[in-house]
């Protein structure tokens, strides 16, 4: 028979003592399982403020170095962030790769897109890096820590919420992004850089500058084109019809001798010279037919192309070779010229040159979101 005992059901011959001695085990077994769940719990705990801890305290680890500057992995991050279209671009175009939740560590004919992004990040890392360096051994910047940019972004975006709250105006963002307000520092920094250098490392003597004056008017080709601009307005009724038709009118002409007073309504008329002299505002009104104009020779007409809400077409009535500008109205476009070409020369050096060190397992580590 059967007998239960404080919650303990006894079978066979087994004794109240006995099952006294199985309940005081069953408590402190009880007692070592809570004790061991409780030292668990309090170990979990510990290990994950340690995790989070060690989190933020890399979230400036060093990946690498170049020239001696160490590399931070936030820094590596939002450059590896950037290649993130370019990459896709590339395997999509490349291989035919779709975007999927596996397409980062998928190979395609032996590449792997997220190693692809890395070695990318890793070149235009460099070639910031040396500029950073450049402008820092300049006198243009005192710090190019990461640290550092993330201050200035924390500021700057305080700044411009509390312009906000104030009722100011502030130009471009309300606020910035990490990579945003990293483009448009550096963008602003290389400019500033070329400035300095155009002044030092790049100062050209009049000596050179007339050697580059003659060498440029000697190379100097550019033929001045008198255009004739048909257009008719793409809303009219029967418009693509009208403008075909002109067109085959103008193919018809001799050579050179279409002029304004050929067309008539809805069809309009309209005389250019293009020259090397255009100015933005010429740019802006007319940039698309200088770009159709520009393998025009003698008589030639061009095909209908569409400009600024008008169907038009070209032809060309009058060319001449261009007058070239003097000496003085092209010095600062030499020195400009000069800096740009010595400057891009300057970092493709330095790029080549630098000594890098990276850590192959933080590298791993570094992933795009």
């Amino acid at each position: 028979m059967n007998r239960i005992v404080s919650g303990i059901i006894l079978t066979g011959p087994a004794t109240i003592q006995q099952a006294e001695e199985w309940k005081m085990k069953g408590s402190l077994l009880k007692k070592q399982k809570w004790a061991v769940g409780s030292a668990l719990l309090i170990a979990l705990c510990v290990a994950s403020a340690l995790v989070v801890t060690a989190f933020t305290r890399s979230s400036h680890a060093v990946v690498g170095h170049i020239n001696g500057d160490s590399v931070s992995a936030e820094w590596f991050r939002m450059q590896l962030q950037q290649e993130a279209a370019g990459t896709f671009q590339y395997f999509h175009e490349q291989y035919g790769a779709e975007d999927s939740a596996e397409f980062w560590n998928r190979a395609h004919g032996g590449e792997v897109p997220i190693e692809h992004a890395r070695r990318a990040a890793k070149r235009n890392l460099v070639a910031v890096m040396v500029q950073l360096q450049l402008a820092k051994a300049h006198g243009l910047l005192d710090d190019i820590r990461y640290e550092t940019f993330e201050q200035e972004l924390k500021e700057e975006n305080e700044r411009r919420r509390e312009a906000l709250a104030t009722g100011k105006i502030i130009y471009g963002p309300t606020e910035y992004a990490e990579p945003d307000f990293f483009n448009y520092r550096f963008s602003n920094l290389v400019i500033r850089l070329k400035e300095k250098l155009r002044e030092s490392d790049f100062r050209m003597s009049d000596e050179e500058l007339r050697r580059m004056y003659e060498f440029d008017k000697r190379s100097f080709s550019f033929m001045n084109k008198r255009v004739v601009r048909v257009s008719v307005p793409t809303g009219e009724d029967g418009a693509k019809a009208a403008i075909e038709e002109a067109r085959n009118r103008a193919l018809e002409e001799e050579n050179g001798e279409a002029s304004a007073d050929a067309y008539r309504s809805p069809l309009k008329a309209e005389e250019f010279l293009f020259d090397n002299r255009a100015g933005r505002a010429d740019y802006a009104a007319t940039g698309v037919s200088r770009e159709v104009a520009n393998p025009l020779t003698q008589g030639q007409v061009s095909g209908i192309y569409k400009e600024n809400g008008f169907y038009c077409f070209l032809k060309v009535v009058e060319l001449f070779q261009a007058e070239f500008p003097d000496f003085e109205s092209r010095v600062d476009a030499m020195k400009q010229e000069h800096t740009e070409q010595e400057y891009a020369r300057r970092v493709d050096r330095l790029v080549r040159e630098a000594k890098t060190e990276w850590n192959p397992e933080a590298l791993k580590r570094m992933k795009i979101r």
